[in-house]
């Protein structure tokens, strides 16, 4: 019995090519699966403060403009929410990112260090940091 899925691989044209976490070539209907999927699509996702990075699997190539036909596809994506309860990203304030990656292992790294840089920087609960504040921080120390 075929689903919903299926049948997206049958109607699959390949104009646009998807991408499992390990960057083998799958199908529309796969990939439709596989994003419904929040603990596939669901990198990492840790509080810092009252921020929340979020790093996750897209599926797709997110390089622009496109890169070099050899070139491996950048389908990670790591965000960072600014929580006014420091856990739900429904009711954000501010977001800072995307930053995009062409791996899971470096989209991990990348994480870790924003989580890092974002705790240490909101360690000093008598310190106010506005938006820019954060925003030249994570540019500055965690991007470079």
């Amino acid at each position: 019995m075929t689903d919903r899925y299926d049948q997206l691989d049958e109607d699959d044209d390949g104009s646009i090519k998807y991408y499992s976490r390990a960057g083998k070539p799958i199908k529309l209907g796969t990939w439709c699966r596989l994003l419904s999927d929040p603990n596939y699509k669901s990198i990492a996702r840790d509080p810092a403060g009252p921020f929340i990075v979020s790093t996750i699997w897209l599926g797709f190539d997110h390089a622009w403009p496109p890169c070099e036909p050899e070139a491996p596809p950048v389908m990670f994506e790591t965000m960072v929410f600014v929580s006014p309860d420091g856990r739900s990203i429904v009711n954000f304030a501010e977001v800072f990112g995307p930053w995009r990656f062409d791996s899971e292992v470096e989209a991990l790294v990348w994480h870790q260090q924003i989580v890092g840089k974002l705790r240490e920087i909101t360690a000093d609960e008598t310190k106010r940091l506005t938006p820019g504040d954060v925003r030249a921080l994570l540019d500055a120390d965690v991007v470079e």
